[in-house]
């Protein structure tokens, strides 16, 4: 009875370290100890940690939910998963096990489902305790780790969660000196969609240089939509001061073509 009530106390389980971390903890078993199997004994003493803590559980239990170490009976292994993160053949095959990993808890699994290709809440730990069975007291610890989990991943960009990480070249491609609410996210290839599309549609796009040209998707504020627009590389002053007179533009035919309430 006791151990129920805890249980519905803490809510549901996740990982209590976020993947970048739990990768260095499985990095440091296999070199040290190799892919097993070994016990859990022989874990703690190549983490250098009591056989028996709280801190050693929350480790073995990350690694388990991101899937980095597999258990048969009282035997531990590090999974094959991990293996191509630790021991890659290929960039690839290292980029797609992190993503894997990233997405293989069951509560991020459901985050992945409904946020993909939209931009994640302001108060997602809200939304974690209200529909996801995340304990409150706990629920902005791992909103923070789930988002330091995408990160590491390179499935969040400007706040707007893909299933295909972003590309390393276009992070550099950022536009500077825009706060951070205006930057503007990697997105769609198709440069003639640029006002009403939904960000459901670019779900699978990550940023890319297409060429010599770099696409970007911007998240409507209060819409759930997305504007596209597409900009030279590299990117001159010059071309910002263009599209800003283009946009201050086209800002004037809007309130022009705005109904004027005030007379009704």
């Amino acid at each position: 009875m006791a151990e129920e009530k805890n249980r519905r106390q803490r809510g549901r389980n996740t990982p209590f370290f976020p993947l970048g971390e739990c990768v260095q903890f499985v990095q440091v078993l296999h070199e040290r100890i190799g892919k097993g199997p070994f016990s859990r004994s022989a874990v703690a003493a190549a983490w250098d940690q009591a056989f028996k803590s709280g801190a050693f559980d929350r480790k073995i239990g990350a690694l388990m939910h991101f899937g980095l170490l597999e258990r048969s009976g009282t035997q531990y292994r590090v999974s094959q998963e991990a293996m191509c993160i630790v021991s890659p053949t290929s960039t690839q095959e290292e980029s797609n096990s992190i993503v894997a990993c990233a997405r293989g808890p069951v509560v991020y699994a459901e985050l992945f489902a409904k946020f993909q290709g939209q931009a994640l809440p302001a108060r997602l730990s809200n939304v974690l305790s209200r529909e996801h069975g995340v304990a409150l007291k706990s629920s902005e610890d791992v909103a923070k780790v789930f988002l330091e989990t995408v990160a590491f991943a390179k499935l969040e960009r400007h706040g707007i969660l893909h299933t295909e990480p972003h590309e390393d070249g276009a992070r550099a491609n950022d536009v500077s000196g825009l706060p951070a609410t205006e930057q503007l996210p990697g997105g769609n290839q198709d440069a003639n969609r640029i006002p009403g599309a939904h960000a459901a549609a670019n779900a699978a796009a990550a940023s890319h240089v297409r060429g010599n040209v770099q696409d970007y998707t911007i998240p409507l504020k209060g819409t759930g939509e997305c504007a596209m627009i597409s900009l030279p590389v590299p990117l001159q002053e010059r071309d910002l001061k263009q599209v800003k007179a283009w946009l201050d533009y086209m800002l004037g035919i809007a309130k022009e073509e705005e109904p004027d309430i005030s007379k009704d």
